[in-house]
């Protein structure tokens, strides 16, 4: 049984680090931001943009731009990380939507390791997955064990996944 047969699979990444008009991408994040504050979803929308930046991640590190893939990382880290604050003093259900996005990103860039070249997924993936995983730590010692147990089948899953991608790599 897969924990994670509903997963919805990265967005198509949209305009990449590598192109002369990112800025406009940030710029229009800037402004979804902005006009989440006023209806309240900034949670939501910062794990949108999270997913976005991870498929640029993907993508960069698929052709090799290292730099580029550094700056989608960085991007994507401050979505997730803003999403983090964003809940620091809300619910218990937040911090394990955020617990469990943290899971299905672990999860797919465990599927998409051993498709990239080594030298992009060691520098890059590694990395990412390693932060990820440290802020996993730090919201889940936030909650109480009952609900944080509540994922231990997603979290087995997918450290076996990354332990089959990364095997001999």
């Amino acid at each position: 049984m897969n924990s994670f047969a509903n997963i919805e699979w990265l967005p198509k990444a949209g305009l990449t680090p590598n192109q002369s008009l990112y800025f406009l991408d940030s710029f229009a994040e800037k402004i979804e931001v902005l006009v989440s504050l006023k209806e309240g979803h900034q949670e939501e929308i910062y794990l949108k943009l999270s997913k976005e930046k991870l498929a640029e991640i993907v993508e960069m590190a698929k052709g090799k731009k290292i730099e580029e893939a550094k700056l989608a990382t960085k991007h994507y880290l401050e979505y997730l990380n803003r999403g983090f604050e964003e809940n620091r003093d809300e619910k218990d259900q937040e911090y394990l939507t955020l617990l469990n996005t943290i899971l299905e990103h672990r999860y797919i860039l465990g599927f998409e390791y051993p498709e990239l070249p080594k030298g992009t997924r060691r520098e890059i993936l590694r990395n990412t997955d390693s932060t990820l995983i440290s802020l996993y730590e730090k919201i889940e010692a936030l909650l109480p064990r009952s609900l944080s147990d509540s994922l231990f089948f997603k979290k087995d899953e997918v450290n076996w996944i990354w332990e089959i991608a990364t095997e001999g790599k």
